[in-house]
């Protein structure tokens, strides 16, 4: 997959530009995107515990299953599942697209990578619970059309990832 990633992002991205230099550059961008989606997956994971969205709460009790299934879950979704979705939708779908830089190619690439990241972080067969992930993907790579930067969507992904388990 990295291969894979690394062809389609040779037309796209300068290999001189650091992580830091990016954080750097865009850092109110990113700062706005973690406020705004850590504010908002709060405000949906407060609404699905207070019953507002009862079809969206998953049986993923971890007092039932013990500490090691929360510490599993948080390294497995969080870190690993979430680094690799980020190489599948952002790295190689967005990238895919982007290779002709046209306004149409980079709305279908950003399209593209939003449906398959909310796809894969469908926690329940729901379509509130796909449109959440949606936007969530769609933004993914937006930060990554904007920054020129795939580490900085990897940190964005892993902290959504994270998000996601702890808020559950």
């Amino acid at each position: 997959m990295v291969k894979r990633y690394r062809h389609e992002n040779s037309a796209f991205i300068d290999e001189k530009q650091s992580l830091w230099r990016g954080i750097g550059e865009y850092f109110s961008l990113i700062l706005f995107t973690i406020l705004v989606v850590g504010i908002f997956l709060t405000v949906i994971s407060y609404l699905k515990a207070h019953g507002r969205f009862p079809y969206l709460v998953g049986d993923t009790d971890y007092l039932d299953r013990g500490k090691v299934a929360f510490w599993f879950d948080l390294v497995a979704s969080g870190l690993i599942i979430s680094v690799e979705q980020q190489f599948v939708t952002t790295g190689f779908l967005f990238n895919y697209f982007w290779r002709k830089p046209k306004l149409s190619s980079t709305i279908l690439g950003i399209i593209s990578s939003g449906l398959i990241f909310g796809l894969l972080n469908m926690e329940i067969a729901h379509l509130i619970n796909f449109f959440i992930y949606f936007i969530i993907g769609c933004l993914l790579a937006t930060i990554y059309l904007a920054t020129h930067n795939f580490k900085i969507s990897i940190m964005l992904g892993v902290f959504i990832a994270l998000l996601r388990v702890i808020l559950i």
